[in-house]
């Protein structure tokens, strides 16, 4: 039996994932609360009033989501973009060899550098964002548009502060149709947690890269995001810290010897 849905103020969000053999899939927020259907499972959507949904747009026209959770406001969507926001082009490396070439903690001439997922943009670039190594994140040029940054520490500890115990990754997760299924014990995949997909956050699984340039040969079991907050231990040595969230975990982890010829994901925040 198909659904027809009634939507009054509401933010309407179409997701139409076409990985593998998923089926297309839509989202709806109506006041607050987060629905998800299959696309082949609905039969017609009546509009009565419709609000639009806040965003913000980089540097490169590409336009984001965002979320206020808390007295924060997020993009809710992975960074995309190919220039930092002054105009400066971030280099496309594609290549394992030339992307771990792109630096070490301690290259006196690092390269800031962006690729996608299996080097596969068609496919993969609206859905996840952009993956970025660690030079991205410590550049004095902002990647973020204006009036927004790159996460820090503390903005991360508030934000996970604010959608609180338990299960803060799951509340911060989306969509269970990326998520790789029978990672752990029944009941424990991330999906499955209380309160998933209740922030509005959207944090899917896309890989990230190795240092050496490698992809894992598949996506879905975690997602890992730069914080722009450096790790001081070694000050001849630049490390990063990062925070992730995996499959058939209960936090958002946190890593604070993240080499920057590593690859992760950023989120922007409001300044």
């Amino acid at each position: 039996m198909k659904t027809r849905i009634s939507i009054g103020i509401a933010v309407l969000l179409c997701a139409y994932h076409t990985l593998s053999a998923q089926a297309p899939q839509m989202r709806v927020i109506q006041s607050g609360i987060s629905t998800t259907y299959r696309v082949d499972q609905v039969d017609s959507i009546i509009f009565t009033d419709f609000v639009d949904i806040p965003t913000v747009t980089d540097y490169d026209g590409n336009i984001y989501r965002v979320v206020t959770i808390g007295d924060q406001t997020w993009m809710a969507e992975s960074l995309r973009v190919n220039h930092f926001n002054d105009g400066t082009p971030i280099t496309l490396v594609e290549g394992d060899t030339e992307w771990q070439n792109t630096g070490f903690g301690n290259d006196p001439n690092p390269l800031e550098a962006y690729c996608f997922l299996f080097n596969r943009p068609d496919t993969y670039a609206t859905v996840f964002g952009a993956i970025y190594n660690g030079w991205v994140v410590v550049s004095n040029k902002n990647v973020c548009p204006q009036g927004w940054h790159v996460a820090s520490d503390a903005d991360w500890d508030e934000l996970i502060a604010e959608v609180g115990d338990p299960f803060p990754a799951a509340k911060l997760a989306t969509n269970s149709l990326l998520w790789a299924d029978g990672l752990s014990t029944p009941g424990n995949n991330i999906d499955q947690r209380p309160g998933f997909d209740s922030s509005g956050f959207d944090a899917l699984p896309g890989a990230s890269r190795n240092f050496n340039g490698f992809f894992p040969i598949s996506y879905g079991f975690s997602v890992r995001f730069w914080s722009s907050t450096p790790n001081n231990d070694s000050p001849s040595l630049v490390t990063l810290k990062t925070r992730s969230i995996s499959n058939g975990g209960n936090l958002v982890s946190e890593d604070d010897t993240q080499p920057p010829n590593r690859g992760s994901y950023i989120r922007c925040i409001q300044d």
